[in-house]
């Protein structure tokens, strides 16, 4: 039998629609690169800032440090390394994501940490010591992508009042007008947010059955906040939550069964988490399906942390 030209165009057509759709629809758009911390052994820097595909391929090592974190256009990354006078102390720096135009933006600024870029390439947060007229223990501030301008966000609180008397791990929300933390006080850990200009600090998730959260970051479509945490009472391995980014209510545990899942952060489309277990990065959705690991170092070779996703 002969078929007509235009009937096999419609064959073709739908051979295409059939092949497509056996790709999860969670990973059909991942893209972006992943930047992440890492060492190996026998190397003379052996705490790293390395870089790869969203399918774990493409790993390169970029620079000596730690802590990185990737912009959500892909185009930076923030990290800590040694700086200062003489490379003796903890500073942040930027650097384009292939490793270049590397740039010190702290000197000297209460040993910074936990660097992270505005939505709009703009500012950077960061923790370093508190300011105040008694000792506040870190906190969260703000700086430009220059190193210029810096603003303390968030501060200890007295005595007595509940309130967190520490911060850190700061991230921006997607439209960078507000900021979500881990605040530290007489209750524990907690997941705060805060505005960009220190007001209008609030307490998410006051009565959720976990404890010790950590690595709290917004999904980049705004609809969820993803963080690290144990179960009530610090009970059980860690697992990975979500939870509405304006009340906290909604709380989701992630992983499924008793696997445990750690500093998970979402991709650029909101589709996937990029998180890890034991010394290897794996992904999935953010309902915990379609695990697929990324890294495959072994323990006698090294270990990957701390992953963040850029476009």
């Amino acid at each position: 039998m002969r078929l007509q030209r235009s009937h096999i165009a419609i064959l073709v057509l739908a051979l295409c629609a059939a092949s497509l759709a056996v790709v999860p629809a969670a990973f059909a758009a991942d893209n972006g690169t992943i930047a992440f911390q890492g060492f190996r052994r026998g190397s003379d820097t052996p705490v790293s800032v390395f870089t790869m595909a969203a399918d774990g391929g493409n790993v390169k090592r970029i620079a000596t440090g730690e802590e990185p974190s990737i912009s959500p256009d892909g185009k930076k990354i923030a990290f800590v390394a040694a700086g200062g006078p003489n490379r003796r102390f903890p500073e942040i720096f930027v650097m384009d994501s292939d490793g270049t135009n590397v740039r010190e933006l702290t000197d000297g600024r209460e040993a910074p940490r936990n660097p992270t870029i505005s939505p709009d390439g703009t500012e950077v947060l960061y923790v370093a010591e508190g300011k105040g007229p008694d000792f506040e223990g870190s906190q969260v501030f703000v700086m430009t992508i220059s190193g210029s301008d810096p603003a303390q966000l968030t501060h200890a609180s007295p005595q007595g009042q509940g309130l967190p008397f520490a911060a850190t791990e700061p991230s921006f929300a997607p439209n960078g007008k507000r900021v979500v933390f881990i605040g530290f006080g007489e209750r524990g850990a907690e997941v705060e947010t805060i505005k960009t200009d220190g007001t209008d600090r609030t307490v998410l998730g006051k009565n959720a059955p976990i404890s010790n959260p950590s690595h709290p970051s917004f999904a980049p479509d705004g609809r969820r906040i993803v963080f690290q945490a144990n179960g009530a009472g610090g009970t059980g391995k860690n697992s990975i939550y979500t939870f509405d980014p304006n009340t906290g209510a909604d709380l989701d545990k992630i992983n499924k069964g008793d696997t445990e899942a750690l500093e998970p952060a979402f991709s650029p489309n909101s589709r996937s988490i990029v998180f890890r277990r034991g010394i290897n990065l794996f992904s999935m959705t953010p309902e915990g399906s379609g695990v697929e690991q990324l890294t495959d170092i072994e323990g006698k070779d090294g270990a990957n942390f701390f992953p963040s996703w850029g476009r």
